[in-house]
């Protein structure tokens, strides 16, 4: 009886942890998507102003001149927003393969005691 409680407990334990990590996942997908935008809409907005510019430059040089210009302030935000969110992802993974162990041990625990 003692081990059906403590994996019960542990059950309770997974789930509240897991819904905590999907309350942060949803935050960190916001996140990322806002960032994302931002960095597409400062991208744009530099490859119109450097095409402005240099007319006589190649699309290809002007592209890689405006990724330049909007690294630092936007690429990299968004590069660490991603990684939180992948890692938050895959935490989420394992969480739920983790519950899925314990309801497994907590019904062969229960059809144990039935027998």
């Amino acid at each position: 009886m003692s081990g059906f409680l403590e994996v019960n407990e542990e059950l309770k334990e997974a789930v509240k942890s897991y819904e905590l990590k999907m309350f942060e996942f949803d935050a960190a997908i916001f996140e990322h998507l806002k960032a994302e935008a931002m960095y597409e809409n400062e991208l744009a907005k530099n490859f119109q102003m450097l095409k402005l510019e240099y007319s006589e430059a190649t699309v290809k040089d002007i592209d890689s001149m405006a990724k330049m210009a909007t690294y630092d302030n936007y690429r990299l935000p968004l590069v660490v927003k991603e990684s939180s969110y992948r890692s938050l992802k895959n935490a989420i993974e394992v969480l739920k393969a983790k519950i899925e162990v314990y309801r497994e041990i907590s019904f062969n625990l229960r059809s144990e005691r039935k027998i």
